[in-house]
């Protein structure tokens, strides 16, 4: 029986870090093929990271839009980028607060039940004592899941003038469970 639970936890762990971390991975990106599409995904005051044609990579905030220029501060002084001398821009973003809790009720609710399934250490508890105590490892999981993510700041692609057909990088994350084997698979093709 404690093995079997066991098993059932680390599957349901393993599917949901799976779900967290390869959701949108495979999505083809819509981006902005010219400076005029640009307001679609970035806005005044949004921290970019610009790349020119020669491979050069700035953080800059952004202080203004228009259909053939980027006007950025960098480095504590303006900056005008015409469109024929950018190659990309990525936009820097916090990972979403709500998506952490989420997963950190998630965890937390499947160590709440282990926790009630499994024989209790000092006795006998009573039904109070176990919500009390649920509601406690999913409260814990929830804070946990938005400290994470309020740490997390990654990157997205919003403008990119290269060819049409950019290699797409791809990543595959996988439960493997056995009799013999507990664990994860990961595979990435480029």
């Amino acid at each position: 029986m404690m093995r079997t639970t066991v098993t059932l936890i680390f599957a349901l762990v393993s599917l949901g870090f799976v779900t967290a971390t390869t959701a949108g991975v495979n999505q083809q990106e819509q981006v902005a093929r010219s400076f005029a599409d640009l307001p679609n995904y970035i806005k005044v005051g949004d921290t970019v990271f610009l790349t020119d044609n020669t491979g050069k990579e700035i953080k800059a905030r952004v202080e203004a839009l228009g259909p053939t220029q980027i006007h950025l501060t960098h480095d504590g002084g303006p900056l005008v980028v015409s469109e024929d001398g950018v190659r990309q821009i990525h936009r820097q973003y916090s990972d979403s607060l709500i998506q952490g809790a989420l997963i950190g009720v998630g965890i937390g609710g499947v160590l709440a039940i282990w926790t009630v399934q499994t024989e209790p250490p000092l006795g006998e508890i009573t039904s109070g004592e176990a919500a009390r105590g649920g509601a406690f490892l999913i409260g814990i999981g929830a804070g946990l899941g938005v400290g994470i993510d309020a740490l997390v700041k990654g990157r997205k692609l919003v403008y990119y003038s290269g060819p049409a057909d950019k290699p797409e990088t791809r990543i595959s994350i996988y439960p493997i469970v056995t009799r013999e084997r507990k664990g994860l698979g990961v595979s990435v093709s480029f």
